[in-house]
């Protein structure tokens, strides 16, 4: 017979820990369960530390969309300046406009070419450049007759063509 040291005696096969199940196509990350119990001591909590950098980068995001507003803002309050500027230069351009058409100016684009020339006088202007302006003397003439009526002995002969006269 043969020692019972000799025999070999079925072991029991070990208990085997589940494998860890791979993640299903549709969920992007698995998540991991909280731990029960939170560790004590000095160590730092995972989750908790996940949930503060969370709360973080949340708090960033809302930062940089308010300063892209902001960046916004000033972006029309440029474009308020440049309308504003525009406007005052339009106004500035009405007024000399209606000061020459004020002082009998016929040509108002060729007397705004000449005016800075002459340091925006209109007086100046007119002094150098009077075939722009209106003659305020009514004693000059041309010579020829208004528009429409004819001369006197142009009258005469359309009367005894006519057999009026």
């Amino acid at each position: 017979m043969a020692d019972e040291k000799d025999t070999i005696e079925p072991k029991e096969p070990e208990p085997k820990e589940p494998e860890p199940k791979e993640p299903e196509v549709n969920d992007p990350e698995p998540k991991e369960p909280e731990p029960k119990e939170p560790p004590k001591g000095d160590t730092v909590n995972r989750y908790k530390h996940e949930r503060e950098m969370g709360k973080l980068q949340k708090r960033i995001d809302d930062l940089e969309a308010e300063n892209n507003k902001l960046k916004g803002k000033e972006d029309s309050v440029a474009a308020l300046e440049k309308r504003l500027d525009e406007m005052e230069a339009k106004a500035k351009t009405d007024k000399v406009t209606a000061e020459l058409e004020a002082a009998g100016c016929h040509n108002i684009k060729a007397a705004m070419a000449c005016l800075d020339d002459h340091d925006g006088d209109i007086a100046k202007l007119k002094e150098a450049a009077p075939y722009l302006f209106t003659s305020s003397d009514k004693s000059k003439s041309t010579g020829g007759h208004p528009k429409g009526k004819p001369s006197d002995d142009e009258d005469e002969k359309l009367d005894r063509a006519f057999g009026i006269k």
